[in-house]
This record gives C-alpha cells, sequence and structure tokens, in this order.
C-alpha cells in the first residue's frame, strides 16, 4: 500500500512538473508574441507620426510641390513693393571717377535738369558729347574731363557743369529719387549711342533762363524747343 501511495505521489508530482514546463513555456511565447505585436504596432505608429509631422511641415512652410518651384519666385517677386524694390537698387558713388560714362552723364543730367522735360534733359546732356567730340572719336576719358572740368577762382573751386559743386552734389551722389535717375540714366544712354532726339542741335553751352553769364552775350542763342523750357542752349560755333 505504501508502495503505491509512494508511487502515486511521484506520477503526481511528475505530471504537476510537466504541466508547469508547458504552461512556462507557453507563457513564454505568449509573452514574445505580445512582444513582437506590440513592437510592430509602436513601428507603424512612428512611421504614421513621421509621416504627419512631415505633412504638417509642408502645410506650415506653404513651398510649392518640387515640380512647381519655377512659379514660386514670380510669384514672390510681384508681392514686393516698389518701394522695396528701390532699396535693393543702389547709385551711391564716392568717386566719380571711377563712374560708368554713362552714369556719370546720368549724375550730370539729373543734377542740371531732372525736373526738365525729356527734350529739355537730353539737350543738357549733349552739350558734353558736343564739346568733346564723343560721337566722333569714342574717347572717354576725354568726356570725362569736360563732364568734370573745374577750376579754382579767387581761392573757390568752380566748375564747368555747376551740379557737381553746388547743393546738387549730394543728391546726384547718392539718388534717391530712383525712378527720375533711371529716365536720366535712359536718356544718357540713348545720346552715348546717338539715339537723342535733340542730335540735330548740337547746343555746346547753356544757362538757366534767369541768369545770363557774360559769355552769353557773345553767342547767338539756339531757337526754343519748349515755351516752358528752362534753360536757353546756344552752339558757339554759330554765327
Amino acid at each position: 500500500m505504501e508502495k503505491e501511495t509512494s508511487l502515486l505521489f511521484r506520477l503526481s508530482w511528475t505530471l504537476a512538473l510537466i504541466g508547469g514546463l508547458i504552461s512556462g513555456a507557453y507563457s513564454a511565447g505568449a509573452t514574445r508574441e505580445k512582444e513582437s505585436l506590440t513592437n510592430q504596432r509602436n513601428h507603424l505608429k512612428s512611421i504614421e507620426d513621421s509621416l504627419l509631422i512631415d505633412s504638417i511641415q509642408i502645410r506650415e512652410v506653404g513651398l510649392p510641390l518640387q515640380n512647381n518651384l519655377d512659379n514660386y519666385v514670380p510669384q514672390q517677386k510681384s508681392q514686393e513693393s516698389k518701394t522695396q524694390v528701390n532699396e535693393r537698387i543702389n547709385y551711391r558713388t564716392t568717386n566719380l571717377q571711377t563712374d560708368p560714362i554713362d552714369l556719370l552723364l546720368a549724375r550730370l543730367i539729373y543734377g542740371e535738369a531732372r525736373s526738365c522735360s525729356k527734350e529739355e534733359r537730353g539737350e543738357v546732356g549733349e552739350t558734353p558729347l558736343t564739346r568733346s567730340g564723343f560721337l566722333e572719336n569714342k574717347d572717354e576719358e576725354r568726356l570725362r574731363k569736360i563732364m568734370l572740368k573745374n577750376k579754382n577762382v579767387k581761392g573757390k573751386l568752380v566748375w564747368q557743369y555747376s551740379c557737381f559743386g553746388d547743393h546738387n552734389r549730394e543728391k546726384l551722389m547718392n539718388p534717391t529719387e530712383i525712378k527720375a535717375f533711371e529716365e536720366c540714366l535712359g536718356i544718357a544712354r540713348e545720346i552715348l549711342a546717338n539715339k537723342s532726339l535733340n542730335s540735330k542741335n548740337r547746343a555746346d553751352h547753356y544757362h538757366t533762363k534767369d541768369t545770363k553769364p557774360p559769355w552769353a552775350k557773345k553767342m547767338i542763342p539756339l531757337p526754343l524747343f519748349d515755351a516752358n523750357q528752362s534753360h536757353t542752349f546756344y552752339d558757339s560755333k554759330r554765327k
């Protein structure tokens, strides 16, 4: 009887041990499977989050798609105000001797006659070309010297073109009226290319209508081309 009881006890213990092993193995497998599913879900969630973040960035920045980048630049430029465009343009100089010849002539026209009609500004701008013979010799340095010519009179520097020495100097050295200056620049380039409407006159001297310098007494004024013009023009070779 004792042997049977012992045998039954050992058998029960063995079965319990086997059951425990099987249960443990099942539990471990279930845990691993659960962890695997959890990891997969986390991975998918991270991908979704990443896509969500990317989509949010695109919406916030507001940039066009890659194939539409060319359409973005003109749109951006069209939104700039005229003031912003003008601020980016700088015609300032500190040395007239190093100016390109068209800019120097534009400064002369701007300083002497920026408020005049286009025809009158052209007439003013042609006078240094006539004096220097630029349209024939194309000598830019000679033309520059004519425009910037000055002399010392009783301790005072007197410029052949007064705008380079009077209150207009600062304005022409650093023009802030960009539109007006660029109109003068366009006129200067027309003159240099011999495309000016006034080229037939060939004036080489002028003065404002409210003054008459001594040299003007010996010259015959050219006919008026505008009743409201501010200057009187002369051809010193005309008799």
